[in-house]
């Protein structure tokens, strides 16, 4: 989760507020970092699906990992996953009303997994190979009732990551939300800030979590969009508590802001564990230059000082906890290529990650957007862990989707035992990558 906010982080840094209360000012300034993210990761204008669309995308994974090492836990996920070959495959018709997504996978050449999920004439399907060799009919579906000439699947998406930011938020119990003045250091000099803070815990989580269910269904647009993905969401009610965080686990966000016009300047997010304490402190220095501190165990482990060239460019320098170099990250995007760089040696280790994603042999008719993401680590010149996934995505900008339901049958036909199969089946096949052997 870290890696994952600290990444937001380094694109979002930079928000202004006009806003007065505490949850308007927090669904400002998450917004800010979510629009930040998706604005500098958003595709150039003339790569978009457009109405009628063909996405094919091929899917291979390898992984090396040392048998005796400690440091990766599951070692069967990886080595299952190396096993596969996969294909996903998505099609949608505005002009017939009609989409399909199968996704086909071979574990060591034999046939792994085999579904699709077909929506024509406003009713779903889903065909499964390991339930039946047919499809089942599951009722009413309005894939397109939200999608038109101004509207995609990319506003649907958007639309809901704004819901879901909005309804967590103004979900928090005002007793849960703190405000103060505090003088904190930025950049070596005494900033006079508006403190917002949030503690929660594992129940105040399942409550928030509850909460936001009934939001998403309550909101007409907001179910139609997630009901044509999942198409029994209405119906799904959350039962007993789920585990977000362990039992004496609490995660606090601190929001620092300055001024009547709440201008950012410092963002933390403590996750703390009996007495541990691990951090991530975000401090804006201006509007091109931030650092981000990761704090374990309330010790300093990392700092990465952050730079942005330009609205296309962020240098990265990455220091260990005695200010020593250790490490780059640069991001850097065109119209046609995405690159994330990754490089960090400390002592005797060493990692590096390589992301790319690119456009090529873009006409008006198709592209390819060929992804690529590597990963080695290494313990004393060591290979330790290795990962490559490749994913090759062919986009055409035409679709022909030719699906037979004249033999299709009702969901409520199922048999008992049919239905525990539907029921299990992803948990199974979790369970199956994780520990499996077999497919």
């Amino acid at each position: 989760m870290f890696f994952v906010v600290s990444l937001a982080l380094i694109f979002g840094g930079v928000y202004l507020s006009l806003s007065t209360t505490p949850k308007s000012i927090l669904i400002e300034a998450v917004n800010g970092f979510y629009n930040k993210t998706e604005e500098f990761m958003a595709k150039d204008e003339s790569l978009k699906y457009r109405d009628n669309f063909t996405i094919d995308s091929k899917i291979k994974i390898n992984s090396k990992i040392d048998p005796e090492t400690k440091v990766i836990n599951n070692k069967d996920l990886f080595t299952n996953l190396a096993k596969l070959d996969t294909n996903i495959k998505f099609s949608q018709s505005l002009d017939t009303k009609k989409t399909l997504l199968s996704v086909n996978s071979k574990k060591d050449n034999n046939d792994y997994v085999n579904i699709k999920y077909l929506v024509k004439d406003s009713t779903g399907y889903y065909y499964n190979s390991k339930i039946i060799n047919k499809y089942v009919n599951v009722g009413t579906n309005n894939y397109f009732e939200n999608l038109g000439k101004d509207v995609s699947n990319k506003d649907n998406l958007s639309y809901i990551n704004t819901f879901l930011i909005n309804s967590i938020i103004n979900n928090i119990e005002e007793d849960d939300i703190d405000t103060s003045k505090e003088n904190i250091d930025i950049n070596n000099s005494k900033v006079n800030a508006n403190l917002i803070s949030v503690e929660l815990d594992n129940s105040k989580l399942n409550k928030i979590y509850k909460k936001v269910i009934k939001d998403l269904k309550k909101d007409k647009k907001a179910s139609t969009i997630i009901n044509n993905y999942y198409y029994d969401f209405n119906n799904y009610k959350p039962e007993g508590n789920y585990k977000f965080l362990k039992k004496n686990e609490t995660i606090i966000f601190k929001l620092y802001t300055k001024g009547l016009t709440n201008q950012f300047v410092k963002f933390e997010v403590i996750d703390k564990n009996n007495n541990e304490e691990d951090k991530i402190n975000y401090e804006k220095i201006d509007d091109n230059n931030s650092v981000l501190y990761l704090i374990e165990d309330s010790k300093l482990k990392y700092e990465l000082d952050i730079k942005k060239d330009n609205e296309n460019k962020y240098d990265v320098k990455i220091k260990d906890n005695y200010s020593n170099d250790i490490g780059t990250i640069t991001i850097t995007k065109t119209n046609k290529e995405k690159i994330i760089d990754l490089s960090i040696v400390d002592e005797d280790k060493r990692l590096d990650v390589d992301y790319n994603l690119k456009f090529k042999d873009v006409t008006n008719k198709s592209y390819n957007e060929i992804v690529s993401l590597d990963i080695t680590y290494l313990e004393k010149n060591k290979n330790i862990f290795s990962l490559s996934f490749n994913m090759n995505n062919e986009i055409t900008r035409s679709s022909e989707i030719k699906e037979d339901t004249s033999n299709s049958i009702l969901e409520k036909s199922l048999t008992p035992e049919q239905v525990t199969k539907k029921d299990n089946y992803f948990k199974d096949l979790i369970d199956d990558l994780v520990g499996g052997n077999n497919g």
